[in-house]
């Protein structure tokens, strides 16, 4: 038997998701996105977290969506709370990298911390403990429409060959075959923990199928991260940055980047990076990793699937898999193909609970896609909270209802927390 336990934590305007997989000899524990606007409700479910998983345990995954401050402001604590194995995220450019020190200005949310974490995502988590990073390259656009279900997936990695040697060790099924160490070498911090090499930070290419079940269990499970590579966009905003540092016009991105660490440091200088990113940044909550979590094939029987939600207390649907979308944009027949194709159709035959991306916003999802792949038998969860930017959208919560399914919010009381427990054979 397989149980499985997963959790969407009521963190308000942000994402705080774990599952908890119990294999016939070992476990597996993950968390997706750890971040909310609203700082006292996040730190309140960490503490959940924490109950759920065991304080001090070993965390196999810690994943994220993409590095906004409300998925991932609450980083510090899960890699302080836990033994983080290996964190999975989305590969950045360097001028997305760039944008993201200016959207942290604009958000009055810049630090030494945050800007390490623009600069060098690698290194900001191994510095913090994790053992190894692994970023994940964005995919170019498919061909055409004709090839969304039969489009090649990148090739699975291998089982581990002696599970039982270290179960929670993933290094033989997480293969690395492009390793590039990202951003700069850095000191590492004094943080009292240990401090993995450079050679930890790698990374893999969007669609490559992680196992994450020992070898012999009679179920088989995978996590897919898929990411969009999106086309550069941000030469405006470049050109404002080079006039507010005072460099000349053919300075490179690394060297801008290298440069504006210093001037950083003076508020005048972070708010006048702010004030342009506002008018010039427009390419925010762009690149974002989606990610599924699911039975791999058909060769498995479910003995039992129920839901726990304020709504409802019921037996769940048929199928076990679970998709996860950050503020992934799916509102053009481009994107959603990407994401149709990266998975395939046998895995979305499974999908029974799918995450709606950037908190219902009517800009990132429409009642009209993923029509094909998302039937009236799954559930719709929505992580929400008191916002400014009208999320979730009225007449997306409507127009997915119509469809026929569930539509769930998670807000930030405890009660609109929406729970899963699984098990199959």
């Amino acid at each position: 038997m397989v149980y499985v336990r997963r959790e969407q934590f009521p963190v308000g305007q942000g994402g705080l998701h774990a599952c908890r997989i119990e294999f016939d000899q070992s476990s597996f524990s993950y968390v997706y996105d750890c971040g909310s606007a609203n700082r006292n409700a996040l730190e309140r479910q960490l503490e959940s977290l924490k109950r759920m998983l065991g304080r001090g345990a070993q965390l196999d995954i810690l994943a994220f969506s993409h590095l906004d401050d409300d998925h991932i402001n609450g980083a510090d604590d899960v890699l302080s709370a836990f033994d983080v194995d290996l964190v999975l995220a989305p590969y950045l450019e360097p001028w997305e990298r760039l944008l993201l020190v200016g959207e942290y200005c604009a958000n009055d949310r810049y630090t030494p911390s945050t800007g390490q974490l623009a600069a060098d995502p690698g290194r900001y988590f191994t510095d913090r403990g994790a053992r190894r990073v692994i970023l994940v390259n964005g995919v170019a656009p498919p061909p055409g429409p004709a090839a969304a279900t039969t489009t090649p997936r990148a090739p699975d990695m291998p089982p581990p060959e002696n599970p039982q040697a270290d179960r929670r060790e993933i290094d033989a099924r997480v293969s690395a075959p492009h390793a590039v160490a990202q951003g700069d070498a850095a000191t590492p911090q004094a943080t009292g923990k240990q401090v993995a090499a450079p050679s930890s930070v790698a990374r893999i290419p969007s669609g490559h199928a992680i196992p994450i079940s020992p070898s012999g269990t009679s179920v088989s499970w995978e996590l897919v991260p898929h990411v969009f590579r999106e086309p550069p966009k941000y030469g405006r905003f470049r050109n404002e940055l080079i006039k507010i540092l005072g460099l000349a016009p053919s300075t490179s991105i690394p060297k801008l980047q290298e440069l504006a660490r210093d001037a950083l440091k003076t508020s005048s200088i972070r708010r006048a990076i702010g004030d342009a990113y506002r008018q010039f940044g427009r390419d925010r909550n762009r690149t974002s990793m989606s990610l599924y979590s699911g039975p791999v094939g058909s060769g498995w029987t479910l003995e039992d699937h129920a839901f726990s939600h304020k709504r409802f207390e019921a037996v769940g649907n048929s199928r076990v898999a679970w998709v996860g979308t950050g503020d992934a944009l799916l509102t053009t027949k481009l994107r959603e193909h990407a994401l149709t194709s990266c998975l395939g159709h046998q895995r979305w035959t499974e999908v029974g609970t799918f995450v709606v991306p950037h908190h219902g916003s009517r800009h990132n999802f429409s009642p009209t896609r993923l029509k094909a792949q998302l039937d009236e038998e799954v559930v719709f969860v929505v992580p929400v909270g008191k916002n400014q930017y009208g999320h979730p959208d009225t007449a997306l919560m409507s127009g997915l209802r119509a469809r026929g399914n569930a539509v769930v919010e998670v807000r930030r009381r405890g009660s609109s927390r929406f729970r899963e427990f699984i098990v199959i054979r």
